[in-house]
């Protein structure tokens, strides 16, 4: 009677290890999963209020290229890329930065072609011009596709077409 018992526990005890080891494990893979998960990484960044609201005033008073980089990445990567638009025009008309020039492109144009977005597209396309005039290796592409006939215009043109 002892050694049918001692079967039974014997696998009891096994199953017993097996199943914690593999609990183990998923709490290991659930930590990674949260390590390596980039809309969770930095939707975590942008809650983290002193971060931004430092970048911000960096990016204000300094027109600090890096900060203006790393906090964009946390809005876009978070899902907040629209919301980002005020510090890509803020930074582009008070330091006349480049790479806030695509920016503002990046979030103003639409692919969608309808009537309702016709004045976003045109905006795009005057920022995407100004990032191009000043030396935005980024814009290079978008301009050929978004000028497919050769005839690009400066951007004070293109403004002044808007305007009209």
């Amino acid at each position: 009677m002892k050694s049918v018992l001692r079967v039974p526990l014997k696998v009891l005890i096994l199953i017993s290890i097996l199943y914690s080891c593999n609990k183990k494990d998923k709490i290991e893979r659930s930590e990674y999963e949260e390590k390596s998960n980039t809309f969770s990484f930095y939707n975590k960044e942008f809650i983290n209020a002193n971060k931004i609201e430092n970048l911000k005033k960096t990016i204000e008073i300094k027109g600090d290229t890096i900060a203006f980089l790393e906090l964009e990445e946390i809005y876009f990567n978070s899902g907040h890329r629209d919301e980002f638009l005020y510090y890509a025009i803020f930074m582009a008309n008070a330091y006349d930065y480049s790479g806030a020039y695509y920016t503002c492109y990046k979030i103003l144009h639409t692919d969608f072609g309808k009537e309702k977005y016709k004045m976003n597209d045109k905006l795009a396309n005057y920022y995407l011009l100004k990032a191009n005039e000043k030396g935005s290796k980024s814009s290079t592409y978008n301009i050929k596709e978004r000028f497919p006939n050769g005839k690009i215009p400066s951007s004070e043109e293109y403004w002044k077409s808007i305007i009209k």
